[in-house]
């Protein structure tokens, strides 16, 4: 199984084992759906756990598991993640997951010359930002968005992008 990382768990809220996480995915109203399964890294192992309920505040996620109803059972919890199946979410055309971006190679669209590597996907405002690593240079941050993304090929791990003067 490969899991994708959705969010820490920073906290605990009330007496009744609800844990305060901070997210780390674009769709935790999806993620989190009452009934879904996620799976919790906890001592070096990925234990199951299924979403009785969950609510958001903000920039973070509430969320109560099935069979743990006290502060208790959850508080050792603090600190470690939450992921996800990746074979469980499917991604509409045009989508894709930040693991898959991270690691591609950007080569200009034009020339189709290898420019630099993803090294991160950020997110400023709610938009989507590649971070790109080049050798000797100062990183540079690329708008994941149409006008500069021409091509994306995730099995290549390449990234065709359309730059303007001043971007590099």
């Amino acid at each position: 199984m490969e899991f994708l990382t959705i969010g820490k768990i920073i906290n605990v809220r009330g007496l009744k084992g609800e844990v305060k996480l901070q997210s780390l995915t674009d769709f935790s109203h999806v993620r989190y759906r009452k009934g879904k399964t996620v799976y919790l890294e906890f001592n070096r192992t990925m234990q199951p756990l299924i979403v009785k309920s969950h609510h958001t505040v903000g920039a973070l996620d509430f969320v109560q598991f099935n069979d743990y109803a006290t502060v208790d059972a959850v508080t050792p919890w603090i600190g470690s993640y939450v992921y996800a199946n990746k074979a469980d979410i499917t991604l509409e055309k045009g989508q894709y997951f930040f693991a898959d971006l991270v690691g591609c190679m950007l080569h200009d669209h034009l020339s189709h010359a290898p420019v630099g590597v993803v090294k991160k996907v950020e997110e400023y405002n709610g938009k989507h930002l590649l971070r790109m690593t080049r050798e000797g240079q100062a990183d540079v941050l690329i708008p994941f968005v149409e006008p500069f993304i021409q091509h994306v090929d995730i099995e290549h791990k390449v990234i065709h992008v359309q730059f303007i003067d001043g971007m590099l």
